[in-house]
């Protein structure tokens, strides 16, 4: 368990903590912010994977971005979840994170969320770092719980834990990875 741990925080954050305050330098499956999606997937499978819903409740600048979800086989995630900005044929990245299933676990989330934490906390060590748990407007009766740390840039990395209600349809899972300064004003843009 601890080798898939370290593995993990590896993939996820490999760099020296030297170079931690810029965001562009985190990867997850050889992407980072600002990469093109094109240089690991096609134009065919990028647009295969779009997925609609998840940005229903913006309603400053709707489908400025949308979210793209590409499974994953033999990796450490199930799944990358992608922001991608609309009309970009370059499909750059502005979020990028990756997911573990944690179905009707939401306690064994919580608990591997605190050991990546652990981990990277180290890494971002002149970052502020926030903790909270809130719920959804659009759904009260499912929240997350997220330990963030900030880039002065304004674009933030995190470790979320959704505990879905059975009534969203979506499943329990930890979430972790990076998301753009562009890509997280928009979506607090009210």
């Amino acid at each position: 368990m601890k080798i898939l741990l370290k593995f993990l925080v590896l993939l996820i954050f490999f760099q020296s903590s030297t170079i931690a305050d810029d965001i562009s330098e985190f990867e997850i499956e050889g992407m980072s912010i600002g990469d093109s999606l094109l240089d690991h997937f096609s134009k065919n499978k990028i647009k295969a994977s779009i997925v609609s819903g998840p940005y229903d409740h913006i309603k400053k600048n709707p489908g400025k971005f949308y979210q793209a979800e590409i499974s994953l086989n033999n990796s450490v995630f199930s799944d990358l979840i992608i922001g991608l900005k609309k009309n970009d044929e370059k499909f750059r990245i502005y979020m990028l994170k990756g997911a573990l299933i944690f179905e009707d676990n939401i306690v064994a989330c919580y608990e591997k969320q605190r050991e990546i934490n652990s981990q990277v906390e180290s890494l971002f060590t002149n970052l502020q770092k926030d903790e909270f748990e809130k719920s959804f407007d659009h759904d009260p009766d499912s929240k997350v719980k997220s330990i963030t740390y900030w880039f002065e840039d304004g674009g933030y990395a995190d470790v979320d834990c959704y505990d879905w209600s059975v009534k969203s349809g979506y499943v329990d899972h930890l979430r972790t990875g990076v998301s753009s300064k562009e890509f997280n004003d928009w979506l607090n843009e009210i």
